[in-house]
């Protein structure tokens, strides 16, 4: 193609393209990049003007390389586009598969939540339950899992404590990581905490700032409305304390810290049980039964008249048979 005669010439053999180039100009290597880069895409564009046979053939050739062109450029983009969408379902169906393990994982844990609430249940249930210290601490555990806390604590509350003045919430169990937490002691009527302990609050009560008590569903459902135009609604049952929710704390400025402002929600509990399990109600259910063993091994023995009877008989028969 070049009117030099030292230029690279190309030959046109079998529909096949050769370059020859001089080896005063060109080397081996630039040579092998010709013939691998447009070698065979100059066989196939010479081929097809063989064929053909244009008359402007310089024309023909520049526009089929163009056409070739645009289709590589458009085979490159759908071979893109294919691995692109192939890699995109790929990765949906990770994201399907992780979604379902996480699923399994959720159903798995709360399946174990409600057979530990249950195992516990049958404790509490149980009439020979001893509510030793371990009892409680399977409490906490159990509703912290319950409620999927990432902490959880008991407190009871004190009336009179040696050096402090009023009622204090003192806390005696906690889960793994919050131990500081037993360390702690709540005033009465700091924070949102003591509200559980109100005993049927009133309407008003539910309106003042800084009260977050949560009712049931039983007590946010409409009543139906009685069957008798004449007779009166049935009472709404409701409870005779209620749980504090409140479910942002850094919104609510009555809730209290013991260290550092926390995020999350709160929830509080109450616990109220009719027990003899303080030192002075054990003190005096053991003198109890002591003064009630004594008073048993110091009367005497009772006398049954049916049986003091029958040995009266028993006697009087002997006797008459000796007498006979």
């Amino acid at each position: 193609f070049g009117s030099s005669p030292n230029a690279p010439r190309w030959q046109f053999e079998g529909f096949r393209v050769h370059c020859d180039v001089s080896s005063a100009m060109v080397d081996h290597a630039t040579a092998k990049y010709l013939q691998d880069n447009v070698g065979d895409v100059l066989s196939k564009a010479l081929s097809e003007m063989a064929v053909q046979q244009p008359a402007d053939a310089v024309n023909f050739l520049s526009s089929w390389l163009h056409a070739h062109a645009e289709q590589e450029e458009a085979k490159a983009w759908e071979e893109k586009e294919a691995k692109e969408l192939e890699e995109e379902r790929a990765k949906t169906q990770r994201r399907e598969e992780e979604k379902q393990v996480r699923r399994q994982s959720i159903a798995g844990e709360e399946k174990r939540r409600e057979d530990a609430y249950q195992v516990f249940l049958g404790r509490l249930q149980d009439l020979d339950t001893k509510f030793e210290d371990k009892i409680w601490a399977q409490l906490v555990d159990g509703a912290t899992k319950a409620t999927a806390a990432s902490s959880g604590y008991l407190a009871i509350a004190e009336e009179e404590l040696d050096g402090l003045e009023g009622p204090h919430l003192c806390y005696t169990h906690s889960t793994p990581g919050s131990e500081w937490m037993l360390d702690s002691m709540l005033p009465k009527d700091v924070g949102v905490t003591w509200k559980v302990l109100v005993e049927n609050p009133q309407e008003e009560q539910w309106l003042e700032e800084g009260t977050y008590y949560w009712k049931p569903p039983s007590e946010r459902e409409a009543l139906p409305p009685p069957a008798d135009d004449d007779e009166e609604a049935p009472p709404r049952p409701t409870l005779k304390y209620y749980p504090v929710f409140v479910e942002c704390v850094t919104d609510i400025k009555e809730v209290h810290y013991f260290d550092m402002t926390r995020l999350g929600a709160y929830l509080a509990l109450p616990l109220v049980y009719t027990s003899y399990y303080t030192l002075e109600a054990l003190e005096d259910a053991l003198a109890f039964e002591k003064e009630k063993k004594e008073k048993e091994e110091a009367a005497p023995a009772a006398v049954d008249p049916e049986k003091e009877r029958k040995d009266r008989l028993k006697k009087t028969i002997k006797e008459g048979g000796k007498r006979g």
